[in-house]
């Protein structure tokens, strides 16, 4: 058996979920995918 790879979720670029979400704020949002662009 080969293990799956996986990436820490202290190293993860972002936590599982959505890069938008209508529940969050604005701000929150704009972090969010600040973050995300700043990760490519």
């Amino acid at each position: 058996d080969i293990p799956v790879a996986t990436v820490p979720k202290s190293e993860a670029a972002l936590p599982d979920g959505p890069i938008y979400d209508s529940s969050r704020s604005y701000a929150e949002n704009k972090a969010r995918i600040d973050r995300y662009r700043a990760s490519e």
